[in-house]
């Protein structure tokens, strides 16, 4: 099973491409806080594609803390005829950690997030559910 769930802050603002047919992508990394390494930090390069990468791009910016749900993608490439492997997370699901007010962070896009939230009612008391 290829499956990769990351918690961290965006590097930079993510940027919405197009591929040569007109699809739509956006690269963007974050850092990942080490559990037992003070002061560790990875940064993890992803990929998101089509509806993905449009919403990462229209709703996310540099610093604000995200989650996101994917798998692993391996790729090779040369550099003065020496291989090299690149490794990227292709996200498949990616999520608010917080709301805009709260991130500490420079992200001041124009978006209302709030229809991406959904809410509950919760009920005043008990009495009506059956059991």
């Amino acid at each position: 099973m290829n499956y990769v769930g990351l918690m961290g802050r965006l590097t930079r603002d993510p940027e919405l491409k197009q591929t040569s047919s007109g699809k739509s992508y956006c690269r963007f990394s974050i850092a990942v806080k080490k559990e037992f390494v003070k002061d560790g930090v990875d940064f993890i390069n992803c990929v998101a594609w089509d509806k993905r990468a449009e919403f990462i791009a229209n709703y996310f910016g540099k610093g604000q803390r995200i989650l996101v749900q994917g798998r692993i993608n391996v790729g090779s490439y040369e550099v003065n005829g020496e291989k090299r492997n690149s490794f990227d997370v292709v996200v498949d699901r990616a999520e608010f950690i917080e709301t805009q007010s709260n991130s500490g962070s420079s992200f001041d896009k124009n978006a209302d997030t709030n229809d991406y939230i959904d809410t509950v009612d919760d009920p005043d008391d008990g009495e009506d559910f059956p059991f």
